[in-house]
């Protein structure tokens, strides 16, 4: 028996009007239409989370993240990722980029920091979700202080600063969730406190984001600088 064709009328798929005309008993052309509402369907964003690594290895992996060492090296090795600027000289900067870009909506990045530079090798370390150069959240350590940040449109303002605790603070995570950005710590990564928070509405678009770690002398001279550690 053959079946005679079935109309189909305009449609509307992620805010486009898609038009689709008359699909007969052919199995070819019934392919193709699926094609056509898959092609039609909007890509979504991965979600922040879906962003792990252990740091198990014992070289970075590329398929995660790119690494950029100047006068200091990043390095992976007993399941921490290792950020070691040079001695004795300001020039150093280092930095570990997310490869690949995500979503912050409805969710978050978290690391656990297991040591931070020495207060004497005035050397800081940054956990940021980036944008781009202009618009950015972050947790900032430097000499004893852990700070929040946020930078929008260019323009930097900082949250709070925290005494650090190596054992409060072991935790740092940025979370987005019911219309807010939260900066939070903790010391187990299950029951975290707020230090700030802050309308998502008032920042940048959450979907292509990256996940920075970053660290460099900010005085010219570094005689101590140290070895932040972390794991996500």
């Amino acid at each position: 028996m053959v079946r005679p064709p079935v109309s189909v009328g305009a449609g509307q798929i992620g805010g486009s009007v898609v038009r689709f005309g008359s699909v007969g008993s052919s199995s070819g052309a019934c392919k193709l239409f699926i094609l056509a509402l898959l092609a039609a369907l909007p890509a979504l964003a991965t979600p922040l989370d879906k962003l792990q690594d252990s740091f198990g290895g014992t070289t970075i992996n590329s398929a995660l993240w790119t690494a950029s060492q100047t006068a200091g090296t990043a390095s992976e090795s007993g399941a921490t990722l290792n950020l070691a600027p040079n001695a004795n000289t300001g020039l150093a900067s280092i930095l570990v980029s997310s490869a690949s870009t995500y979503s912050m909506t409805g969710s978050q990045a978290a690391v656990r920091v297991s040591r931070v530079p020495s207060n004497a090798g005035s050397v800081d370390t940054q956990f940021s979700v980036f944008l781009d150069s202009n618009n950015y959240v972050q947790w900032f350590y430097e000499s004893g202080i852990l700070y929040a940040f946020k930078q929008v449109g260019g323009l930097r303002t900082q949250l709070l600063s925290l005494t650090y605790s190596a054992t409060n603070h072991a935790w740092w995570r940025i979370r987005e969730s019911d219309g807010q950005l939260k900066w939070e710590t903790s010391a187990d990564g299950a029951v975290y406190t707020i230090q700030a928070a802050v309308n998502t509405s008032t920042l940048f678009s959450m979907s292509g984001l990256r996940v920075n770690f970053s660290s460099r002398p900010t005085t010219r001279d570094s005689p101590v600088p140290g070895k932040p550690r972390s794991r996500t």
